[in-house]
């Protein structure tokens, strides 16, 4: 019995392509340099997972620190083949959509340019090591409405990544894609009212996922 599980699990891998990265894009330029029917035509090559346990569902803050309030409910979901990626798929050209974002609500989420009922696609590129346990590059979102409609920049934000890398721990076998406290975004940015980052990472929370193979992008 076993051995026919161990069986199957191989077999389905080998169907799907369990240990292989995210596809490359057919374009070399960033995501905010392409044009809306690249990203579109790459979208369709891409597979979000959307099981339970894989991803995050939760109402996020809005109006902090002054009036905090209840925002949207915002779901995020990974790519299925994310966890596949090497730290030199997200180094040069226009790197790779690791996640989508939701809004399942009919409130925006300013700090991420979401707009009521919206989609986005977490895209990351620009990586550069800068230790054993640490890489930078950038964060960029991809709003589904702004590629629709074709007016305006498809990227509607921007924020600095950070990727904690594990290389003495075993890589997971699969994407997963979570809501956490910002502990990373707020170190290259002026906070707002006076307010420190370590408040601040109380109140907005960042996009998580391990998106290489031994590490967690955020």
């Amino acid at each position: 019995m076993a051995r026919t599980y161990v069986r199957l699990l191989v077999l389905g891998c080998a169907a799907i392509g369990c240990a292989g990265g995210v596809p490359k894009p057919d374009f070399v330029t960033p995501f905010d340099k392409a044009s809306p029917r690249e990203i579109q035509d790459y979208l369709g090559k891409l597979e979000f997972d959307h099981r339970d346990g894989v991803g995050d569902d939760q109402i996020l803050l809005l109006g902090c620190p002054d009036a905090c309030r209840s925002g949207p409910r915002v779901a995020v979901y990974p790519e299925r083949r994310s966890h596949g990626n090497s730290e030199k798929n997200l180094a040069t050209g226009p790197g790779r959509i690791v996640a989508t974002i939701i809004n399942k609500d009919s409130t925006d989420y300013a700090p991420l340019n979401l707009r009521a009922g919206d989609t986005l696609y977490w895209a990351v590129d620009s990586v550069h090591s800068t230790g054993e346990r640490l890489s930078r590059g950038r964060s960029l979102y991809i709003s589904a409405r702004a590629l629709r409609e074709g007016r305006g920049p498809a990227v509607v934000a921007r924020r600095p990544l950070v990727i904690e890398k594990h290389p003495d721990q075993k890589p997971l076998g699969i994407s997963l894609a979570r809501w956490v406290f910002d502990t990373a975004g707020y170190g290259d940015v002026e906070t707002p009212g006076g307010h420190s980052s370590l408040d601040m990472q109380m109140w907005v929370m960042a996009t998580w996922g391990n998106c290489v193979k031994i590490g967690c992008c955020r």
